[in-house]
């Protein structure tokens, strides 16, 4: 399942309807393993300081409280609603394709105090759940949760969520468990500010001992590799306790005391990928490049954009990253004044695969 559409009103700075289209591609004859399903499968977001890069994901990702696991980092401490608009819930929609093409709709509403006040799903168009979290009234017409007694859910908690965990033997194909499984398989990442606490208690070390503890020192080694970073790594005993060591001129030392700041976010983006129960499904990169200079921006780009298991959105400050080597003017996006549009919707020229994206964004040609 991919997200083909997705939007948000009245979420932090985004006061009026704001709406991110995977589905308007073109027909570009390169870089096509970028497209999936007839999607736009892996994205770079472009702004400005406070255009809304960072609170695009954390809108996009907000299912995640409701529906996954849920992080820390999103917690929403600060501002939920924006402080310009009289209305008294933020409205999220998301447009799914699942891999049978069905248009799947999820949409909901969450109040000041960040809790859900209505949820609705509708399938190629039919209306299929509605709650109401205020009143419990609701329509069910899924078939197989008929039988579920949805008022008896916690009072904070998402039907839909309730009704999966409340049917065990629910099928894989059913449009309650995709969506739930779909959130589940999300992730978020934002560079590290740092180093020690990157994310609500979450350490370095803490990183450290995952890899150890699930065997992926050599995994985390080849991942280096392909960012064209190399290193003997190996497992060693350290004076605080188990620990990467890194092979250097025949001695070995702690891989953490020679880490740059590009390493330790190196090793934040491998812990967001592998630390799911499930396989990924869509990656949220806010930043991504902050710690890297531009061969290694390149190369972790190269190496997202390989992947094509699941779909991604990077969001960058830097030019250099446009270039139609990499991307498809259909895959570079800008986000300004509360629109997102790709580079391709942005003008009315027609963008060959010889011209410069980076000249193109730097004159103003996508404003």
């Amino acid at each position: 399942m991919q997200i083909k559409s997705f939007s948000v009103k009245n979420f932090k700075n985004f006061q009026n309807r704001v709406s991110f289209d995977f589905s308007k591609i073109r027909d570009y004859g390169f870089n096509s393993a970028l497209i999936k399903n007839g999607l736009v499968n892996k994205a770079l977001v472009y702004g400005y300081n406070d255009s809304g890069k960072t609170n695009l994901g954390l809108a996009i990702m907000d299912i995640t409280r409701h529906l996954g696991c849920g992080s820390s980092i999103l917690s929403h401490d600060t501002y939920y609603l924006n402080a310009y608009s009289a209305d008294e819930c933020a409205e999220f929609t998301y447009v799914f394709l699942n891999n049978g093409q069905k248009e799947i709709i999820y949409s909901y509403k969450v109040g000041e105090d960040m809790r859900l006040q209505t949820e609705e799903v509708q399938v190629d168009g039919k209306l299929f759940f509605q709650f109401n979290h205020r009143t419990g009234k609701y329509i069910n017409n899924f078939i197989d949760a008929k039988d579920i007694a949805i008022t008896q859910k916690s009072k904070d908690e998402s039907a839909l969520k309730f009704m999966k965990e409340a049917i065990p033997n629910l099928s894989k194909d059913s449009t309650i468990n995709e969506i739930v499984d779909f959130a589940d398989a999300m992730v978020f990442s934002s560079s590290i500010r740092n180093r020690n606490d990157f994310d609500n208690g979450m350490y370095i070390e803490d990183i450290v001992s995952f890899i150890i503890e699930n065997d992926y020192v050599k995994d985390f080694e080849s991942f280096l590799d392909k960012c064209d970073i190399h290193y003997d790594l190996l497992a060693i005993e350290a004076s605080s306790g188990q620990s990467i060591g890194a092979i250097h001129d025949g001695k070995t030392v702690e891989f953490l005391d020679m880490a740059s700041s590009g390493i330790y976010s190196l090793l934040v983006l491998y812990y967001r990928l592998k630390n799911k129960e499930k396989p990924l499904k869509f990656l949220y990169l806010d930043d991504f490049d902050s710690f890297y200079n531009f061969k290694l921006a390149k190369h972790v780009l190269s190496y997202i954009n390989s992947d094509h298991s699941f779909q991604s959105v990077l969001t960058s400050n830097n030019s250099y990253l446009a270039d139609n080597a990499f991307m498809r003017p259909d895959c570079y996006f800008l986000i300004k004044n509360g629109t997102i549009k790709s580079f391709a919707d942005r003008t009315d020229k027609t963008i060959r695969e010889g011209n410069s994206l980076e000249h193109l964004l730097i004159s103003g040609a996508f404003e």
